[in-house]
């Protein structure tokens, strides 16, 4: 058996928490702040490198990780209309990176703050119809 390296090159396989046989394709990665987002059709998962869970590298045997943000994806007009089509319209505004990442990642706060309201829009959803 090899030793884990945290310094290589990996793959990991991202699968959904609540649904581990369900296969969906990433179909958008971003790097907003220090962080990397997948986005998928219907969920956004952040990448967790082993350097972010043991940035002391206490634990050397610590391994990659994700973590699931968001149960809508790219299927969701909240995430297609907001965050996607400004992710392509930012590098037209301001070719400054600094900006660029400010301004995505002010986005993405104010696209999280939205899908909490769809999601409180759905379980009332629910509760009327039960």
């Amino acid at each position: 058996m090899r030793k884990f390296n945290r310094d290589s090159a990996f793959s990991i396989a991202v699968k959904d928490p609540d649904n581990l046989d369900k296969q969906e394709a990433i179909l958008e990665s971003l790097v907003i702040g220090d962080s990397l987002y997948l986005i998928k059709a219907n969920s956004i998962y952040r990448m967790l490198t082993a350097d972010s869970i043991d940035p002391e590298r206490t634990e050397l045997g610590t391994k990659h990780s994700y973590e699931k943000v968001a149960d809508f994806g790219c299927s969701s007009e909240y995430v297609a209309r907001v965050l996607m089509q400004a992710v392509k319209l930012v590098p037209f505004i301001n070719s400054s990176d600094a900006e660029k990442d400010e301004i995505l990642s002010h986005i993405w706060g104010l696209n999280s703050q939205l899908l909490n309201c769809r999601n409180v829009v759905s379980e009332l959803e629910h509760l009327y119809q039960d």
